[in-house]
């Protein structure tokens, strides 16, 4: 055989497939970088959302995002190109959707993270991503259920005349959050105008609260002469924390 010979058999011997540049949909991607960029966007996107609201709720949302941030970076979980759905997202995007819509964002996290392989990446930042989410969860639990299991606030005011000017008690009757009340009392007097006074007091669920008002904050008690009647209207019952 002669070398050209050999040399068209060695050409005849190469593979006619090439090998294609596609990254294979169930490949194992590695750890990406968290730039600062990409940290601050999370940031202002969370932002934008909590607005000038500082509220212990949009920081752990946002703490939530900005962990979400960096362990889907150390599990490498890049978006494919050749994969379709809600869970094939970037990094950068799922920190983005976690601080924007944290009710659909963070529990789809967990779901893509946990089906990637709980194991991969760093397991202190996955406990930092679900602890988070959790107490963003508790707490606007623990918010709904007072709002809706707790009964509103009422309160009733009763007053009485005296010399030096009108003795107040007030008494919380429904719900069991400390609350300001505020109150008009209105004397009917002999002249026929009526004399006005104002009153506020905090109360609390277990104990009556006494509030006085003086001769000097009633309006119109100089003409007044002899008051024929009283009334005593509650004007506002607002919860306080």
């Amino acid at each position: 055989m002669t070398n050209q010979d050999q040399e068209v058999g060695a050409a005849n011997s190469k593979p006619d497939a090439t090998p294609s540049d596609a990254t294979p949909a169930d490949a194992e991607l590695p750890p990406v970088k968290v730039t600062a960029m990409q940290v601050v966007g999370v940031v202002l996107v969370g932002g934008v959302l909590g607005g000038a609201t500082m509220s212990v709720f949009f920081l752990l949302v946002l703490l939530c995002a900005i962990l979400v941030l960096f362990d889907a970076s150390a599990a490498g979980m890049q978006r494919v190109p050749d994969r379709k759905g809600l869970l094939n997202m970037n990094p950068v995007s799922w920190g983005v959707v976690t601080a924007l819509l944290f009710v659909l964002g963070w529990p789809l996290y967990l779901v893509a993270r946990f089906k990637a392989g709980p194991q991969k990446g760093n397991i202190a930042l996955l406990i930092g991503v679900v602890l988070t989410g959790t107490l963003v969860v508790g707490g606007v639990g623990l918010t709904l259920a007072r709002r809706f299991l707790n009964k509103p606030v009422a309160a009733t005011v009763q007053c009485k005349g005296g010399a030096k000017g009108l003795q107040c008690e007030v008494k919380q009757t429904t719900g069991t959050q400390n609350a300001s009340v505020c109150w008009q009392v209105r004397l009917d007097c002999t002249n026929g105008k009526p004399a006005l006074a104002n009153g506020c007091a905090d109360i609390a669920p277990d104990k009556p609260t006494a509030h006085f008002i003086p001769l000097a904050k009633i309006e119109g008690i100089g003409a007044c002469g002899k008051a024929k009647a009283m009334h005593v209207k509650v004007v506002s019952v607002k919860p306080r924390e």
